[in-house]
């Protein structure tokens, strides 16, 4: 019952940030005070007053400045595949958001076998040990989690000291850290009503988004209409258009895949619900149905939502789908019905890899 109040809430929420009303108003001066404190906290770190941890090898922030998700996870995804092909070992680190986190930064890795996780966790336990998002990532780079991102790094080079490259998924205020890279991902939404916390949705001035290598928005729409073309080679910030491709179903139970199309032959008599605890559920029901599912209920959790048994009793009949990111934390009670939708990320410009790639130190082997 908490749970479900608590989703409507930060729904609505949501909603209130996106235009400029008597809520955004009436927090106005509390968003002002906030804007002067993450200004001077910037400030402190850039001008040498406070000293940020430089890393023995370059670190890329994938960040943003609206809060809760907008696509970092699969960005990440994507840039640890292009940067394996141009010869890096990449590794990751992250908060550990939804972990309970304490002195030591966690360590796990999928992408080897055998595999290597934390103390007293298993595949199906992973995402209460070290986030869902990071026990995504993890199956294709090492990765550490804490939110003192210096500590995460250095776990992480503990445990893998041949790594080239770190990434950071989110960091981007984690201003203790320093970075050579900062990419911004934005969706639909932009910067919302434009105001900071708490009356509107930014952790940052939108200002901000001006000192950044890259901004990449993840919308369909923007990513089909744009044309490569016309988007500048040059200067800062770059802009860059992501779409989130579906392009195969896994089954959560067995771990059969099926291609989009296999699945709707076989699937779309039946009748099919689909639920989502993301920053921006509607953009993945969207993306269901742009594919010629019809969907005879959806249901939208909070970010970072914590499953359990009873929030799926509703679910019984047909099939459920769900993300990558809330399989993660189902694993351990799926049942026979529930599918995952995998996506895989698309960008425009196409050679925005090529120039992260270009931005890093040559490697040296």
């Amino acid at each position: 019952m908490f749970s479900a109040i608590a989703t409507t809430a930060s729904q609505t929420i949501q909603k209130l940030w996106l235009s400029k009303g008597w809520f955004s108003s009436t927090l106005l001066p509390l968003s002002k005070l906030a804007e002067y404190i993450a200004k001077k906290k910037r400030l402190a770190y850039l001008s040498g007053q406070k000293k940020s941890y430089k890393a023995p090898v370059p670190v890329i922030v994938i960040g943003n400045i609206f809060i809760g998700g907008t696509g970092k996870t699969p960005l990440t995804l994507a840039l640890v595949e292009a940067l394996k092909e141009k010869g890096h070992r990449p590794g990751i680190i992250s908060r550990g958001y939804g972990a309970t986190l304490k002195d030591d930064a966690r360590f796990a890795d999928l992408s080897t076998t055998p595999h290597t996780l934390p103390k007293q966790a298993n595949l199906s336990t992973l995402s209460t040990f070290i986030g869902d998002e990071p026990s995504l990532l993890a199956k294709v780079a090492p990765i550490a989690v804490h939110p003192q991102r210096q500590k995460a790094i250095e776990c992480l080079l503990a445990n893998r000291p041949n790594i080239t490259v770190i990434l950071s998924d989110d960091g981007l205020q984690h201003y203790a850290m320093a970075r050579d890279i900062e990419i911004v991902v934005q969706d639909s939404r932009g910067i919302g009503n434009g105001l900071m916390l708490p009356a509107g949705p930014l952790r940052e001035p939108a200002s901000r988004l001006t000192s950044v290598d890259f901004i990449v928005t993840n919308d369909t729409t923007l990513f089909e209409q744009a044309q490569t073309s016309m988007l500048p080679v040059t200067g800062q910030p770059r802009e860059v258009y992501m779409h989130l491709a579906l392009v195969e179903f896994e089954h959560l139970q067995t771990g059969q895949k099926l291609s989009l199309d296999t699945f709707k032959a076989k699937f779309a008599h039946l009748p099919i619900s689909a639920i989502a605890g993301i920053g921006h559920p509607q953009r993945f029901f969207q993306s269901l149905r742009r594919i010629g599912l019809s969907l005879i209920q959806t249901q939208s959790f909070a970010d970072h939502y914590a499953f359990s048994p009873e929030d799926f009793r509703d679910y019984t009949q047909g099939l459920l789908l769900m993300t990558s990111k809330d399989a993660a934390k189902c694993q351990g009670f799926a049942q026979s019905n529930w599918w995952v939708a995998h996506v895989k990320a698309q960008f425009k410009p196409t050679h925005f890899f090529e120039d992260i790639y270009q931005q890093l130190p040559p490697l040296t082997h």
